[in-house]
Formats: C-alpha cells, structure tokens, sequence
C-alpha cells in the first residue's frame, strides 16, 4: 500500500509551497488498493499551503482542469508514461509526477521519498550551467568504458555534430508553470524534435558497453505492466553479463560479448531488437546529474537520474516501450580543441 502521506510531504518539500497556494494529490484510478490518507497531513495541507485535495483526475485532459493559479498537483500516474499538459493549461501551477510502477514494494516506496527528500536540487542548476558550458565549447563526446579482469583498448563510442541535436534540461525545481517526474536531475539530447520518432539518427558511432541497469516505460495504456516487467527482467542480465552494441549513425547494426562465451547479455538485447527494429535507434543520450542517486537493481524511475550517462531506446506512441539503460561504468568526456574534460567527478564501478 503507498504511503501517500510520506510521498505528499516529500512533494510538498519539492515544492516548497507558499503560503496561499493550493495542493492537489491526483491518483489514478486504477490505482489498487485506493487513496488513503492517515497522517498529520490529513484534510490540512503540508507545510504552508493552505488546501489540500485528493481527487481521481489522472489524463492531461482531466489535469488541465483542476491545475491553475496557485495550484501545485501530485499526479501519481499507472497506466502509462506521464503525458504532459499542454503548458499554456498550467499558467503559474506547477506538475510533479510519480512513477507508480516505482512504488511496488514498501522499500522502492520509501527509496522514492528518500530521493525525492534527499535531493539537493540547487546543486542540479550548477551541474546543469557547468554541462552547458562544456558543451558549448565541445566539438565531440566520447564514452569509454572499460571493465576488470577484460585485456585490450577500452570500448569506445564519439557523439559529434553537437549543435544539431534537441537538448533539454530537466534539472533543479520546478518553476511556476512547469512539470516533470520526480526526481529531477537530467540533460538529455534526443535525435528528433519532441514527441517525433524518426529515420534519421544521432551522429554517434562506435562500440558502446552496456553493463546496464535498465528502465522499461510503457509506451500506452494497451501495454501491461506484466509485458513491461517481463522485458524488464531479460534486461537486468545486462548488469552481470553485460553486452557491447555497434554504433553506425547513432544506430545500433550489431550486438557482441564483452568476452567470450558471455552471451546472455547479448541475447537480451537481441530479443528487445527483435519485438520491433526501431530500438536499434539510440533515440535518446541522457546525462544524470542527481548525485544523491544510488542504483537500485528494479525498475525504479529515479535511476534515470543517476549522475551517469543512459541510453534510451524507443519511444511512446511509436513503440510499445521506452527502455533506458543506465550504464555507471562509462565515462564521458567532451572534446574541447583535442583537449579532454571528464563530465562526471568519478567512474562507479
């Protein structure tokens, strides 16, 4: 059963409400067993808001109507990936999701809070400006990773022509009239303008290792969250049994052991690539920036925002899932006048 009381004075903490503004719980109403509110924040609101609703709206349609002036909502969603708002419905409110497949054992749920609680989020904004400075000046990224106890050059993969992919930010607070899933703390460029799903591919090329955690998101209501479990639990081999993917114009054209005789990282892969051909493209390079992060080996949401880089493969409303593969053991650096600048302040091993 979901703790919403913890989960509301995390969010509320997020927020940091002012006085005078109103706080809405949305649930979906799918969610089993249903809302029940039990501690101190019961019928009063966390912190200094002044109202505090539990309501059933969960679609962006039905968030639309009760968002508005100084109103923030909770929206803890099931069904499928968040779907945003249109931004001028929100006006100077402000949207913070929950992953609820997040939340499937009292420990996932009180990781959840604990992240959400323990983030610094100003910290974020200065990881953030630091990234954009480095990749203003940048001609290329190169990912390296190399692994304990494997001889030879390490594997390696270089994303160029910077300038022309879609960059965004999803660091630090929510401004008034923002929204996004909790935790914050993500750069990520994505080969095709929001919400498209193209042929053409990120400039990327080389051999990239996927000693991975994954995160599978399903991509509509139709999807179950069995059938995005079960991929979920083929990909986490790759966290033992990792893979290296070749990389030709930010497509992936073939799948090998990181040493021989260790293939089930690779059949894992091999599976995901045959449900549907567009997961061969790397659709998306996300950047964690959220230090406070520690992997946990499920499919929890918040290790997208680790502070290493991820992979996503797929997206929503084209494919079935959105797979992200956070991959700790590669290092990232950016090119500046062939001089070298690490990203991350450490390698996690």
């Amino acid at each position: 059963m979901i703790d919403y009381a913890s989960l509301l004075e995390a969010t509320a903490q997020f927020f940091r409400g002012q006085r005078g503004r109103r706080l809405i719980l949305a649930i979906d109403h799918t969610l089993d067993p249903p809302v029940v509110i039990t501690s101190k924040g019961h019928k009063a609101a966390p912190g200094e808001y002044a109202l505090f609703d539990v309501c059933d709206a969960i679609g962006p349609h039905e968030i639309a109507r009760i968002v508005g002036s100084k109103t923030d909502v909770v929206v803890v969603f099931r069904s499928n990936d968040f779907q945003h708002v249109p931004r001028d419905h929100l006006r100077d409110g402000r949207l913070a999701a929950v992953a609820a497949y997040s939340l499937a054992s009292p420990e996932l749920e009180q990781a959840y809070v604990d992240t959400i609680c323990s983030t610094d989020y100003e910290q974020q904004l200065l990881f953030d400006r630091r990234f954009t400075a480095l990749l203003m000046q940048a001609t290329a990224i190169h990912f390296v990773a190399a692994l304990e106890g494997t001889s030879g050059t390490p594997w390696t993969a270089t994303f160029r022509s910077l300038s022309r992919s879609k960059w965004f930010s999803l660091s630090g607070p929510i401004p008034l009239g923002g929204q996004a899933v909790l935790p914050t703390g993500e750069v990520s460029a994505l080969a095709d303008d929001s919400g498209e799903f193209g042929r053409a591919g990120f400039d990327l090329n080389g051999q990239l290792l996927l000693r991975a955690t994954p995160i599978v998101h399903r991509g509509s209501p139709e999807v179950s969250l069995k059938e995005a479990t079960a991929v979920f639990d083929d990909l986490a081999v790759l966290g033992r049994e990792p893979a290296v993917v070749v990389v030709r114009d930010g497509w992936i054209v073939d799948v090998i052991p990181f040493r021989p005789g260790v293939s089930r990282g690779v059949a894992a892969v091999h599976r995901l690539l045959n449900r549907d051909g567009r997961y061969a493209k790397v659709h998306e390079l996300g950047f964690g920036c959220n230090e406070s992060i520690s992997l946990i080996a499920d499919n929890f949401f918040p290790n997208e925002r680790h502070a290493s880089v991820h992979l996503g493969l797929g997206l929503g409303h084209f494919t079935s899932l959105h797979v992200d593969l956070v991959c700790p053991n590669t290092e990232v650096y950016f090119e500046m006048d062939s001089v070298s600048h690490r990203l991350y302040r450490r390698s996690v091993r």
